[in-house]
């Protein structure tokens, strides 16, 4: 079974770098990005919407 991660600010720099490492190590990456309709996600990398400056998309146990 693959570990899974789950990383905010996936869509560019030095978070998309390391959602691919993370890819790349046989991890399953989650990617939060506030657009992700409007960027190419890095390979094997599964781009969710997630914007955490907007409550409703963040939700605290």
């Amino acid at each position: 079974m693959k570990k899974v991660v789950l990383l905010t600010g996936a869509s560019s720099g030095i978070g998309a770098a390391t959602a691919q490492a993370l890819a790349a190590a046989g991890y399953r990456v989650f990617g939060g990005a506030r657009r992700p309709d409007a960027v190419t996600a890095p390979e094997n990398v599964e781009l969710l919407e997630l914007d955490v400056c907007k409550p409703e998309q963040v939700r605290v146990p």
